[in-house]
């Protein structure tokens, strides 16, 4: 850094660390004379100036305006050449020294510095002012005169301080320090102060060092040596803080390791343990301030006798100069030591005050308990192994076995590579299970480096399993981070590191895998719903994750194929889910797409799965996907829905699913999505019931040789039980409040209106059948909707429409002829709308039932916002069975053999009695148990009866009404429900709604 001449051939050599060394020159070669350490190795290069005898030495320069960055020591030549400091001058740079002491000023031109002048001769006054003083530590004087005055190094001096009194002081405070610039200034003194002392280098080295690095060092020390114990904790605390407190509270050492906390406890009055204060009875203190400052306490609870609080004094100065030492220009001194330090000298007497300071300036404190060195990593993992025996949790402590095993692998795989790899593995399995990790990466990026770190050690040891292993960590280490499938750029990493981990093991032999660390996994990442399914299917494209799945599920065979009992259970059904969305691709664009019996193989494997695994291994969203998979499996088939039990299954599943069944939160997205599955399969059983042949109008009618009476009655009874149930679950969704209106889901749709299609079909041959629907017509035999309750033949089929013919034949004025003949306008693509809907609105208006239906389809492609489609379909469907109630009735009432037919039908009765069908009011009257329930519905048949003029089933009814015998208040309360009885309003096309529709085209 810098070079000066002192004269007599003798030069002294500024270096970088902070050294300054004398030479001479002896046969043309340079010898060294002396040595000394500035420590002014962190203010940047020294510069020398050398005259009279003195050598100054100057660092530091103005850093944003501030002085104190700058540091200035004044050394006298001896004739020796041996340097001796005589002053050490904060904040400023100086020139030169004077002979007589006096200091030449760089930064302020000529102005002369004067080193303190020698004690005065009443050396007692100023050992009591020193004694009983106590600055602020902000009085920027004070800390001047102090560093002025520092380490006792006056001409007229005090006992000098060694290096070693230096090293072991700076290293108690650094083992403790809990803030970074408290531990910053501890670790500069102790690097300059511990060069001699190789326990105290290597103590300051792991100190020094990030990381696991400098974890293993501590630990490698800890067991030896208590200060490197208290700062592994301190350490750790950061990190690991489980792990920390798990080394606090099971290493005997730490109970009886004073900390600042520890001892601020005692000066409020906390008592010293016994354990603690016998230990400290007869220990001296030595070079630990915190040692002191106990000592203090303890001297100041013993009692208020003059030696034990003079011997409290002695102690508080010397936890005051040792903080003060190694604290450099800024130290820091906890308060109380100061202040009781203080208080002691100002009530004790002078003579007292003054014999603690000759001791304070002449004795040197004892030595205490030597340094310990490092130990061997066998020893390390020794005293871990105590540390669980003392009752510390193994799995807070395993982040720190793993280092020791890492550590013993690296020391053996040389001479024993195998035994290396047995290290490496035990390593990496707490890498895969424990969450704390001491890597520099921090969080779960780190946990996948220290995998893929030993991964590498692995292969260099030639172990055969260092992927699988590997890859197994992963998995545990994405387990554990992830409950949810992983989607977003946040979880990019974890998902890349799963996917390469998964596509290891699949590929695997069993016996290189490691199936055993496996087991208890809960696979949330592939814990799809169709949100997450259909995001993965968009951001990674199709084909990468059905690739991705196809990995999963051989992995997840893999381990299953190995499984038994639970475990087997819960595996069955994590496969079972995997194999349900590998089916659903099926329904996406792939580039090269496998067999389609494929996609049908997973399902079948999929259903297969959840139905082998037993009810205790599935979690709620578990029976939604199985009612998803046997939805999606009926989808698939082509026969009817009547006798299917893909149907019943899927309900039952989706009803397991949701509350009372089960507890579990599963958040309203899934608990929409099951309901919604729910619905969409009883919607598909119900299209599938109304086109089979029987029901539709395309098959045998009564007369005809194979008509089946019998089968028209069971497709009507299951169509009606389940549009029952989709009214319930609905019903059920508005409860739990996760309906959304306008989303297009089925859920959310009303659709009050399924139920009309069977009313229509099944009740057109009835009515046809007892002659309620007329003649036949040869309009209807050109035109005539399957879906039209009025018609008087058979249905025609859309396709099979002769546009010509049927504007012909459809040429009346009759509401049925106009529908006919607007269907068959509607076959022509180009046909004016305008003409189709001059013909529907006045069949609607005339109350043609199939004309409302018709409506809702053109106005739904037009406006869908100026009037609800499903409104007029309800209304369709109201009409429907308004006309042919009778006909249904007189069908279904002798087939209710059993509860599920007779709620279908009491639901239907009900539908009608909110349409003021008096049949249906009659029946429900039939249907009840309850008196007052029956008397309301005979009352209201008795009266819709008589307002149709059929007197003679209006007195049956009131004859019936008067057989339960009711009483006054019984017969008040029937008239208050006949009166307020519920009623269904209904869209009805009139004038100005039909105006209102013309003028949407």
């Amino acid at each position: 850094a810098d070079v000066a001449a002192l004269g007599d051939g003798r030069f002294a050599v500024a270096a970088t660390d902070g050294r300054i060394t004398v030479y001479t020159i002896e046969d043309d070669a340079a010898v060294e004379v002396s040595r000394v350490e500035t420590g002014l190795s962190s203010f940047g290069a020294i510069r020398l100036a050398a005259a009279n005898g003195r050598l100054v030495a100057n660092a530091g320069d103005d850093r944003e305006g501030l002085d104190y960055w700058k540091r200035s020591i004044g050394y006298e030549i001896g004739d020796d050449g041996h340097l001796t400091e005589v002053f050490a001058v904060p904040w400023i740079n100086l020139l030169g020294q004077l002979g007589n002491g006096e200091a030449v000023s760089v930064d302020y031109g000529p102005e002369v510095f004067v080193e303190p002048p020698a004690l005065p001769l009443d050396r007692d006054l100023l050992a009591l002012t020193i004694m009983r003083e106590q600055r602020s530590p902000d009085d920027a004087a004070g800390q001047f005169q102090n560093v002025f005055q520092m380490l006792g190094k006056r001409r007229n001096g005090t006992t000098d301080v060694s290096a070693e009194t230096t090293c072991r002081t700076a290293l108690a405070i650094m083992a403790r320090a809990t803030d970074s610039g408290e531990f910053g200034e501890a670790l500069n003194t102790a690097r300059r102060a511990c060069r001699t002392s190789p326990e105290g280098e290597a103590f300051v080295e792991a100190a020094n060092t990030d990381g696991r690095e400098g974890v293993m060092d501590l630990l490698r020390l800890a067991p030896a040596d208590p200060y490197a114990l208290a700062r592994l904790v301190i350490v750790l605390s950061a990190s690991a803080p489980d792990t920390a407190l798990a080394i606090a509270a099971h290493d005997p050492r730490f109970a009886v390791f004073p900390t600042e906390a520890m001892i601020q406890q005692f000066t409020a009055g906390a008592p010293v343990p016994d354990d603690l204060a016998a230990l400290y009875a007869n220990r001296p203190g030595g070079y630990d301030p915190y040692d002191q400052w106990l000592l203090a306490v303890m001297a100041e609870q013993q009692g208020p006798d003059e030696a034990t609080l003079a011997d409290a004094l002695l102690h508080y100065a010397r936890a005051e100069n040792e903080f003060r030492l190694a604290g450099g220009t800024q130290p820091y001194i906890p308060a109380p030591i100061v202040a009781r330090r203080a208080a002691l000298a100002r009530i004790l007497g002078d003579d007292v005050v003054v014999d603690v300071y000759d001791k304070l300036t002449t004795e040197p404190p004892e030595a205490g308990p030597a340094l310990g060195g490092p130990v061997a990593p066998a020893e390390v993992a020794a005293w871990l192994s105590g540390l669980e025996q003392a009752g510390a949790d193994p799995a807070v402590l395993s982040v720190l076995a793993a280092i020791v095993e890492e550590e013993l692998g690296d020391s053996t795989v040389a001479s024993d590579p195998a035994a290396a790899a047995g290290h490496y593995r035990k390593a990496l399995k707490v890498a895969g299970e424990s969450r704390i990790t001491l890597s520099d990466d921090a969080g779960v990026s780190g946990r996948l480096a220290t995998v893929e770190r030993l991964r590498d050690k692995l292969r260099a040891a030639g172990a055969a399993d260092a992927d699988t292993a590997a890859a197994s960590a992963v998995v545990r280490i994405v387990d554990s981070e992830a409950s949810t499938p992983l989607e977003g750029e946040a979880k990019a990493e974890l998902r890349d590191a799963l996917r390469q981990a998964v596509a290891t093991l699949a590929a695997a032999d069993v016996e290189s895998a490691d199936l055993a660390g496996l087991g208890g996994l809960t696979f949330g990442f592939w814990d799809y719903d169709w949100q997450s399914h259909q995001n993965f299917v968009r951001d990674e494209e199709a084909a990468a994750h059905l690739e991705e799945l196809i990995a999963a599920e051989k992995f997840v065979s893999l381990l299953l194929d190995n499984a038994a009992g639970d475990e087997r259970d819960r595996l069955s059904v994590i496969r079972g889910r995997l194999r349900f969305w590998l089916s659903t691709l099926a329904d996406e664009e792939l580039a090269s797409p496998p067999d389609p019996a494929q996609f049908e193989a997973w399902l079948d494997g999929a259903i297969a799965d959840f139905e082998l695994a037993r009810d205790g291994a599935f979690k709620a969203w578990d029976w939604g996907v199985l009612g998803n998979a046997y939805g999606r499996k009926f989808a698939a088939s082509t026969g009817g829905a009547l006798d299917e039990p893909l149907v019943a299954k899927a309900v039952a599943a989706f009803e397991r699913a949701l509350p009372p069944a089960i507890s579990e939160e599963i958040g309203d997205y899934r608990i929409r999505l099951i309901l919604d599955g729910e619905v969409r399969v009883l919607e598909n059983a119900m299209g599938r019931d109304l086109r089979d042949p029987a029901l539709s109008g395309f098959g045998p009618y009564p007369g005809d040789p194979d008509y089946d009476a019998d089968r028209l009655a069971d497709l009507t009874f299951d169509i009606f039980s389940l549009a029952r149930q989709r009214d319930t679950v609905r019903k059920n969704a508005a409860a739990a409040g996760v309906l959304r209106e306008g989303s297009g889901w089925p859920l959310d749709t009303p659709a009050d209106y399924y139920w009309g299609f069977a009313a229509a079909q099944a009740g057109a041959p009835l009515r046809i059948a007892d002659g309620a629907n007329g003649e036949p017509t040869e309009c209807d035999r050109l035109a005539a909707h399957p879906n039209d309750v009025t018609r008087t033949t058979r249905p025609v089929a859309f396709s099979e429409i002769d546009l010509a013919r049927v504007l012909e034949a459809c040429s009346g004025d009759s509401a049925r002829d106009k529908f006919n003949r607007a269907r068959g306008m509607s076959k022509n693509p180009d046909a004016d709308q305008l003409a189709i809907l001059d013909l529907l609105i006045p069949a609607a208006e005339a109350g043609l039932p199939v004309a409302y239906n018709n409506l809702a389809i053109m106005i739904s492609q037009v406006r869908p916002d100026f009037i609800s489609a499903g409104d007029l379909r309800t209304t369709f469907s109201a009409l429907s069975l308004k006309a042919a109630y009778s006909e249904l009735a007189a069908l279904l009432r002798p087939r209710i053999d059993d509860d599920k037919r007779r709620e279908a039908f009491r639901w239907l009765a009900a539908k009608a009695a909110a349409l003021d069908i008096a049949e249906a009011h009659r029946n429900l009257a039939d249907l009840s148990t309850d008196r007052l329930e029956r008397g309301a519905h005979l009352s209201i048949a008795a009266e819709l009866f008589a307002a149709e003029g059929r007197n003679e089933e209006a007195d049956a009814a009131t004859a019936a009404l008067a057989a339960l015998n009711l009483g006054s208040d019984e017969i008040l309360s029937v008239q208050d429900a006949t009166k307020n009885r519920e009623k269904t309003s209904l869209v009805l096309v009139d004038e100005t709604l039909a105006d209102q529709i013309f003028g949407l085209w």
